[in-house]
């Protein structure tokens, strides 16, 4: 993982915290958050992003430009606290994959990473409940759908299925996945056909009746 934090003091604080994690390595450490998209190595998976490193009207490109970069990549925002509920829907709208707060314990925040690396979204639980409108299909389950098809699911059409559980419209599905809505119209169809559904909603409840 990686740290881009406006502080020397924290990032080396943080960086020992975690080092007595065994399942966590934190392989870089920067605070200069304007060289983050090019300078992240390739091979980090969880990144702890200082948010007031950029403007509200920044963050959309640096959330692509990273995930575009680095595949599977997740994103912990880092807030001061005090960010109003709309901003942080915006950033997990977005791609963000959860926040973070300096008011966090160590264990919490340890939590926090475990957590996105295993793809579970980190947020407060009023916020979920606004921004998730069916629970995810874990993997083991969306896996075992696909394989009862008589052409089986491709891994990116299991993951549309899974975004799509919560509800999301095809341009936050396009955000979030960093491909055009065209596509994700395309990868729907193949997903319909595959399902023997001819919507959305009978997608859904097929789905749902499937758990």
């Amino acid at each position: 993982m990686a740290i881009a934090y406006d502080g020397s003091l924290f990032c080396e604080g943080l960086r020992e915290l975690l080092r007595k994690e065994q399942d966590i390595d934190v392989a870089a450490v920067s605070e200069d958050g304007t060289e983050i998209t090019r300078t992240l190595p390739g091979d980090v998976d969880v990144l702890i992003l200082d948010h007031s490193f950029f403007t509200e009207e920044e963050v959309p490109k640096v959330v692509h430009t990273l995930k575009a970069k680095i595949s599977g990549l997740k994103i912990l925002m880092f807030l001061e606290g005090h960010e109003p509920d709309d901003l942080l829907m915006h950033y997990l709208m977005l791609g963000v994959d959860g926040y973070v707060k300096g008011s966090m314990t160590a264990l919490r925040l340890v939590e926090a990473i475990r957590s996105v690396y295993a793809g579970t979204l980190w947020a407060e639980r009023k916020l979920l409940s606004r921004f998730v409108m069916h629970p995810l299909l874990p993997v083991s389950e969306l896996r075992e759908i696909a394989s009862k098809t008589d052409d089986p699911l491709t891994k990116r059409e299991r993951e549309i299925i899974s975004l799509l559980m919560h509800g999301l419209s095809n341009r936050v599905l396009s955000e979030r996945l960093h491909i055009s809505e065209t596509t994700v119209k395309t990868h729907l169809n193949n997903i319909y056909k595959k399902m023997k559904v001819n919507n959305r909603t009978q997608l859904v409840t097929t789905l749902i009746h499937s758990q």
